[in-house]
């Protein structure tokens, strides 16, 4: 007497699910994963054909890699949003660059010639005093020294101003050569090279107008 035939997979009714589409949709999503799906449907899909039990297996891995693929793919969507994000906010607090071809901001013209004053007025104060030694106005022009190296003159007045405080310098290096008890205003009557040359002259008009009008 025959021995019955056992049933096939196909026999019994198991849905012939391969998850071909769903390996497809992994492979464009993360395409390592993906691929192992999709490879796995290929088996379970040949396995189904030759009604091997083993069909069953395959296909559930197929379904656990295109799974995997798309938690993959979401958590590469959810970083690179987080990153976008952080980089927007890093840009918009960052200093704006200049545009191209645009010259670096310099000092204003009404900040220049603020400067010019806040230099140059104790220095005039203390030499125009008929009192005044050569020792008090070398202790004015040392006094002014550090506002005078903040100074940033316009580009226009960059030459110029370089022309008066070489002049001032050497003015300054030359009143130390002489008695600090020295009355300024005799000094300066009997010294007229303390007014500067001719170039320093015109230097000094020139930012005298410019801060004038």
């Amino acid at each position: 007497m025959s021995q019955p035939q056992q049933p096939s997979i196909v026999d019994q009714g198991t849905p012939r699910r391969d998850y071909r589409v769903m390996s497809i949709i992994a492979i464009i999503l993360c395409w390592p994963l993906g691929l192992v799906a999709l490879m796995k449907s290929i088996r379970a899909r040949r396995e189904y054909a030759a009604a091997d039990p083993a069909a069953r297996s395959s296909a559930s891995a197929a379904k656990g890699w295109s799974i995997a693929a798309f938690i993959a793919a979401g958590i590469l969507v959810i970083l690179s949003a987080v990153l976008i994000a952080f980089g927007i906010n890093a840009l918009s607090k960052a200093d704006p660059m200049p545009e191209a071809g645009t010259p670096p901001a310099s000092t204003s013209k009404t900040e220049f010639c603020q400067q010019l004053v806040e230099v140059l007025d104790p220095i005039t104060a203390v030499a125009s005093d008929k009192d005044s030694t050569v020792g008090d106005v070398i202790k004015a022009i040392d006094a002014a020294e550090p506002a005078a190296d903040s100074v940033d003159p316009p580009s226009e007045m960059n030459d110029d101003w370089d022309v008066v405080m070489d002049t001032f310098n050497q003015m300054n290096e030359k009143l130390k050569t002489v008695p600090a008890t020295t009355n300024f205003a005799e000094y300066e009557s009997s010294h007229p090279e303390l007014d500067g040359s001719e170039t320093m002259q015109e230097s000094f008009d020139r930012i005298s107008d410019y801060c004038t009008y």
